[in-house]
């Protein structure tokens, strides 16, 4: 969540921060669920080691509990970031 909340905020620097790190958990979430859908292209990328390790390889619906915990940490540290900048200047 970390990453992907930090590249949507590199990529698209207008966002709020709350946008990137929800946009990060919507995308996380739409791709474990495509897991489970067993969608062939999914499956046959998953072959791949490179796309396993990056996206996974099985669903999981554990990790849905992951990806709100790791967001709600992420957005709470990237708070406390933006107030500690906002105190500096």
């Amino acid at each position: 969540m970390m990453f992907g909340s930090l590249l949507i905020s590199v990529v698209f620097p207008k966002f709020k921060i709350h946008w990137a790190v929800l946009t990060a958990l919507t995308l996380t979430c739409m791709l474990e669920f495509l897991q489970y859908l067993k969608i062939p292209f999914m499956q046959e990328m998953a072959h791949n080691k490179v796309f396993a390790y990056l996206f996974g390889n099985s669903f999981n619906p554990n990790d849905f509990l992951y990806y709100f915990l790791g967001a709600f940490i992420v957005l709470v540290l990237l708070r406390m970031m933006e107030r500690s900048s906002a105190e500096t200047e």
